[in-house]
């Protein structure tokens, strides 16, 4: 993409009159003076890329002092418009000593993250801004864009096993060519001994791939699954699908929600899930989450032994959610997590017990049947329903939201990765559906979430694990650092850095190999 390098800005006080840019009223009025035969303009650039000088059918490679696979380099081209020589310097503040500069900014949105941050031209006299139009009218820097590239050359992963209360979870790096790597993640659970047999059956298969190239990946990830060689297919391509686009985000410098289309926001509002299987213990973990920051709360169902449940039944939950409000305070919000639980009858018996509490919505409140039982329930009640966190196809998304029988859409990081997430999050925006995606792995999935929510315009907020215990917190810190899991008033801020924004501390991985 060519970026005409024009000189807008204001010329230093001592210029007469004050010049516009390219000094059209020196121009207008015909005031030159005579020019020196050895006059030099001195361009200063500063660039995220390496550049070329376009000069009038002659060009020349200029290498940006930021860009690191580029020499800081300084050329001279002679310009037959002008009959002058100029000599340009990228990235070099030794310019010589000039009473007067020309100063201009710019910030142009270029695609991969290419940006022209400042030129500079440094006139020896005010009075030759008029040779200075007639130069810019001419010279094109042009940035020359290099694709990124990179190879798959290996994969390496560690497992964080289930020691206290949280669940553990795997981190796997994509290794490539490139001098790159990425960071993915896969939650432990119950079937940790699977996922470790499938990334170990999936490693040779990745080796020699593009690591930038997801749609290809994934097709090769599900013919795997297909042919019986992948078990866990869901979490491994997650995890892939996440380290690959820290891979993308390394390559061409910029975070990863920057190549997601640009941010929509500069933090996203998070929820925390209560733990505990007695009201005192919810309420007990509620303390804990709202001195740690949330403003938001998941609290799960307590569901009675037996089959005879009716309205003792949903009367107790709205009093449990009364209590929990009364202990948090009214600057925060619930969602009753149901955990598929309830019957359809159920459902609505509750939903309407709670609609005066005006809670966010009611997760997953029965198993996935039949689509016109999810629409009567959403049919019947003015609560909210939060559906799809255990869903691994998008067209199971379509379903729901085609039948109308869901309000917020729950797909779960860690079972669709980035892309995937971002295609439910696009089919809910055509339905006026919000989106709020659930992490229930490590670190490394909350930063990949976190890149989702800055990326989607329809995002609610985000459901991200706060163990119970100290020593479970304490890992996650030592695995993403000190800020990436840090809420602020209910929020948490976006990623900095390139790809995902996370640097994994090898000292600790190596514990865990």
């Amino acid at each position: 993409m060519n970026a005409r390098m024009r000189t807008h800005g204001a010329i230093s006080s001592g210029c007469p009159n004050t010049l516009a840019p390219f000094c059209e009223e020196a121009e207008a009025a015909g005031e030159r003076e005579p020019q020196p035969p050895d006059l030099q303009f001195f361009v200063s650039a500063t660039f995220v890329r390496p550049a070329v000088l376009i000069n009038r059918g002659r060009d020349s490679v200029l290498g940006g002092h930021v860009s690191k696979s580029a020499d800081a380099s300084s050329r001279v081209v002679a310009n037959r418009r002008v009959n002058r020589c100029f000599r340009f310097r990228l990235g070099d503040s030794r310019l010589p000593n000039s009473p007067k500069r020309f100063v201009s900014k710019r910030q142009n949105g270029l695609a991969q993250g290419l940006t022209i941050v400042r030129t500079k031209l440094i006139l020896p006299s005010p009075t030759w801004c008029s040779e200075v139009h007639a130069f810019s009218r001419f010279l094109v820097l042009e940035e020359r864009r290099q694709r990124p590239a990179a190879t798959v050359t290996g994969l390496d992963l560690w497992l964080f096993p289930n020691r206290t209360s949280d669940p553990g979870w795997v981190i796997i790096e994509l290794k490539t060519d490139a001098s790159v790597s990425g960071w993915g993640e896969i939650a432990a659970g119950k079937n940790v001994l699977a996922t470790l047999r499938s990334l170990e059956v999936v490693r040779p298969h990745l080796v020699g791939l593009n690591a930038i190239a997801v749609e290809p990946m994934r097709a090769r990830l599900l013919g795997l699954r297909k042919q019986g060689v992948v078990t866990v297919a869901a979490p491994v391509g997650a995890a892939i699908n996440m380290a690959m686009a820290d891979i993308l985000g390394k390559l061409s410098e910029a975070p990863t929600y920057e190549l997601l289309g640009g941010p929509t926001r500069n933090k996203a509002r998070v929820l925390a899930p209560l733990a505990g299987k007695t009201e005192t213990d919810l309420t007990a973990s509620l303390h804990r989450c709202r001195q740690a920051g949330f403003r938001a709360i998941s609290v799960p169902l307590l569901v009675p032994s037996g089959s005879s449940r009716g309205r003792k039944f949903y009367h107790g939950v709205r009093k449990l959610l009364e209590r929990m409000r009364e202990a948090a305070g009214e600057d925060v919000d619930f969602v009753l997590d149901c955990g598929g639980q309830l019957t359809p009858a159920e459902a609505v018996g509750i939903a309407r017990e709670i609609e005066p509490l005006h809670v966010l919505w009611m997760d997953e409140p029965t198993r996935r049947v039949q689509h016109g039982s999810l629409r009567r329930i959403s049919a019947e009640t003015v609560t909210p329903l939060g559906l799809g966190r255990e869903i691994v196809d998008n067209s199971e998304f379509q379903d729901l939201l085609r039948e109308d029988a869901v309000d917020v859409l729950r797909p779960d990081i860690g079972r669709l990765g980035i892309t995937q997430v971002r295609k439910a999050a696009a089919l809910a925006e055509t339905y006026y559906v919000a989106v709020a995606p659930r992490c229930t792995g490590g670190p490394i999935a909350t930063a990949a979430a976190m890149h989702v929510a800055a990326s989607i315009p329809n995002f609610f907020l985000l459901e991200m694990p706060f163990p119970t215990k100290l020593q479970d917190r304490e890992n996650r810190r030592l695995v993403g650092g000190e800020d990436l899991e840090k809420v602020v008033d209910g929020f948490l801020p976006l990623p900095k850095g390139p790809g995902l924004g996370i640097n994994v501390s090898r000292d600790v991985l190596k514990h865990y190999e």
